[in-house]
Parts: C-alpha cells; sequence; structure tokens
C-alpha cells in the first residue's frame, strides 16, 4: 500500500481499535529490553497492519514499534527512503494494560524521510483525527459503537495562554520535574492521546520527550493546524525525518529514534515560550 485515502485510513483505526477491546479486559502482558509494557493486542495490531504496509518488493515499509527492533539497516534505509508507514498500535500500552482509557492508535506517512500525512484514533472516546492533502478531518464515534466513522473538515478552537489552562507532559518530562508555573499538569502516559486533546482544545500545551512513532501520526496533523513544535533551544521539529530532529545511529541503543532536544507542542510560539518559562531553572 503506497498511498494515503482518509477513508482507508479510518477503516484501518477502526479495525485495530477492535482487535484492542477484544483484549481489553484480560490482556496478556509482557515486557521489553526498556522495561515498557506490550501486550498481544499490540502485536496482533501491527502484524494486522503489516498485511498492507510491510511490502518492501511494492514500494511500502513499515515502521513500527513493535516489530523495528529486529529490522535490518537495509531495510531501515528503504524505508527511510520510500514510502514508510510509521505504526504505534497502542500508545499508552501501560494504560491499557491496567484498564484506563487513556490510549490511543497512531499511523504516520512519510515519504523520502518526510512525513507527510497522520491519522490516530482514540477508541474509548471515539475522537478520530485524520489527514488528507492540506485539511484535517474529524469524527467522534467510540469503538464499542457500531455507528460509521464518518469523517468531516476539522478546525481547531482559539486557544491562549492561560495559567489556569492544564499542560500535558510526557512521562520523562513529569520525573524530571523543575516546574515552576500555576498550570494544572496532566500526564497521561499516551503522547497520541495527549496531543489529540491539544488539538482539540483541552491542553494549553504538551512538552515531550518521545520516539519517532510516539509523534509520527501526529506531527503532519499538528502543522496543517499550525501548531508550533520547538525544542527548548527554539529550533523546530519539523516533519524530517532525520538526525537533526531523532537519534537515528544505530548505536544510539534503547535511545535510537528518540527526538533530539525536549519540543513543547502548542497552538503558537508565545504559547510554546510560556510553557519553557515555566520550566527554566530559577
Amino acid at each position: 500500500m503506497t498511498n494515503w485515502n482518509r477513508d482507508t485510513l479510518a477503516r484501518m483505526l477502526r479495525a485495530g481499535a477492535a482487535i484492542a477491546l477484544k483484549h481489553f479486559d484480560s490482556p496478556r502482558l509482557d515486557y521489553k529490553k526498556d522495561d515498557s509494557v506490550v501486550t498481544q493486542a499490540d502485536r496482533e495490531i501491527e502484524d494486522t497492519f503489516a498485511r498492507s504496509f510491510d511490502r518492501p518488493l511494492e514500494g511500502s515499509w513499515l515502521l513500527g514499534e513493535e516489530t523495528l527492533e529486529a529490522r535490518g539497516e537495509d531495510y531501515i534505509r528503504g524505508a527511510l527512503g520510500g514510502t514508510a508507514w510509521i505504526v504505534d498500535p497502542i500508545d499508552g500500552t501501560a494504560s491499557y494494560a491496567h484498564h484506563f482509557p487513556m490510549w490511543a492508535i497512531s499511523i504516520g506517512f512519510a515519504q523520502g524521510g518526510t512525513i507527510t500525512e497522520g491519522a490516530l484514533y482514540l477508541p474509548m472516546e471515539g475522537e478520530m483525527l485524520v489527514s488528507e492533502g492540506g485539511a484535517v478531518y474529524h469524527s467522534k464515534v467510540p469503538a464499542a459503537s457500531n455507528e460509521q466513522a464518518v469523517l468531516k473538515p476539522f478546525s481547531p478552537g482559539a486557544v491562549v495562554v492561560d495559567e489556569k489552562m492544564p499542560i500535558a507532559l510526557a512521562q520523562r518530562c513529569a520525573r524530571a520535574g523543575g516546574y515552576r508555573g500555576r498550570n494544572v499538569l496532566h500526564s497521561t502516559a499516551s503522547a497520541v492521546f495527549s496531543l489529540a486533546h491539544l488539538m482539540l482544545g483541552h491542553y494549553m500545551a504538551y512538552m515531550a520527550d518521545l520516539k519517532l512513532w510516539d509523534v509520527a501520526g501526529s506531527l503532519a496533523i499538528l502543522k496543517k493546524l499550525g501548531y508550533a513544535s520547538r525544542r527548548e533551544d527554539g529550533s523546530v521539529l519539523d516533519l524530517r525525518i532525520t538526525e537533526e530532529n531523532y537519534a537515528l545511529d544505530p548505536s544510539a541503543g534503547l535511545g535510537r529514534w528518540r527526538t533530539k532536544g525536549r519540543p513543547v507542542f502548542a497552538v503558537n510560539d508565545e504559547a510554546v515560550r510560556y510553557v519553557q518559562s515555566c520550566f527554566e531553572k530559577s
């Protein structure tokens, strides 16, 4: 599969959600080298997506969280130079595994090493955002519903810098501490869940330290909606999958694919600067 189609991607996200819900009440748990949890549902969803995406002879490669470690360097070079589908089958697996609703499914689409489209789905809430061309489309149908997910054009609401508005943090940022502002802080343990709620107007910003698959499905949507994404040094986390943006060298070990610097995602640069100022050392 080498072409992006928003309706096809919506159906795939719903199919992935059906697999996740099948295992939700009694997920089988395992642990990876970095001690993060993985479930049977993660692997089953990625295997299902692989049937469409993992077709190198047809010019289509899969960069998936649960299978990327086993890929050879030739495969990875092919993916970064061609058409790559970047999949996080369940982002927020720790929440999913313990029966919390803060988890999501994410698919990013890259061509020639640049992310061009994205799709994400929060199955428990039904929130789905899918980009196509210069537009973003939205649907709200929980996975447990039999309703058809009809995508409609989406525009984010107005968000201003507000000390009373919640800010979301990735786990590594939350553990690092150092916050000096007044905003309520949330750490949901799911980048996709947090970024979706940022775009839906529920968060003022999201500070993160992520890996490629955590953000790939959301990044193109953020950019098409005009959101800012800047690191601590002021540089932009753009759509290119390069050493400038991610640790791509195999020698990085478990840190491979992590974003360079600690980006803040927000509705505009003013909000980014505000959040960064709240974390500056006194």
